[in-house]
């Protein structure tokens, strides 16, 4: 079974306020320590006068590099507790921040765990999930009498057709994931009565939306 990749759709940033301090949580892709780094540095000069920048970070193919840092907080109660979402959320090639403004008011050891884990959470609620799957691009050429027969497949299946070009004849292209390119491929010639000249197919990743309660189990996409 192939593991599930999943990130974030964009970065994000989401504000809790617990006992008059103030969590400002940020998430952001990063591919590399240096990324990471040059994010919390870019964080701090946003918000100068925070008391605490904690952060975690998963980076790598295979999560080979994790990082977390408490910046002051008791051990334990900042930079594990945000990586622990991380890890929840089986996200991958992310880095998380967490910006406090100390209000005065102590929380405790399971305080603080609950305010830094709940506002990352908050980030990545506000940045939306994806997965990342292996896509095919195709591209074909028709008639132009098969164009609005064709269109008609693809615009009832929401798949984006680009780069038209009109000659002699129409040449298009279309992505599918790849573990659906053949059942496509053999539904196009089917309708087109076996007219349809592929001209070239190439491979790409696409990100789409995850939605765990449809997809939990459909580990043929991931890649």
């Amino acid at each position: 079974m192939k593991k599930k990749f999943l990130t974030i759709a964009t970065s994000a940033q989401a504000n809790l306020f617990i006992k008059k301090s103030n969590f400002i949580s940020y998430v952001k892709k990063t591919s590399t320590e240096a990324d990471t780094q040059a994010f919390i540095e870019e964080l701090k000069a946003v918000h100068p006068k925070a008391k605490h920048y904690c952060f975690a970070a998963i980076i790598g193919p295979t999560d080979q590099i994790q990082r977390a840092s408490d910046n002051g907080e008791p051990s334990g109660t900042a930079g594990v507790p945000i990586l622990n979402v991380l890890k929840k959320n089986q996200l991958h090639n992310v880095t998380a921040v967490v910006i406090r403004y100390f209000g005065g008011i102590k929380l405790g050891t399971g305080g603080l765990i609950r305010a830094y884990s709940n506002a990352t959470s908050a980030a990545i609620e506000q940045a939306g999930i994806v997965y990342r799957i292996k896509a095919t691009v195709v591209t074909v050429e028709i008639a132009y009498h098969q164009f609005d027969l064709l269109k008609n497949y693809f615009d009832q299946r929401k798949i984006e057709l680009f780069n038209l070009t009109y000659l002699e004849k129409i040449t298009l292209s279309f992505s599918v994931p790849s573990v659906k390119l053949q059942q496509t491929i053999t539904e196009i010639k089917n309708l087109l009565n076996g007219q349809l000249l592929v001209k070239a197919t190439t491979l790409k990743y696409i990100e789409v939306p995850y939605l765990p309660a449809k997809q939990k189990n459909d580990d043929n996409y991931f890649s």
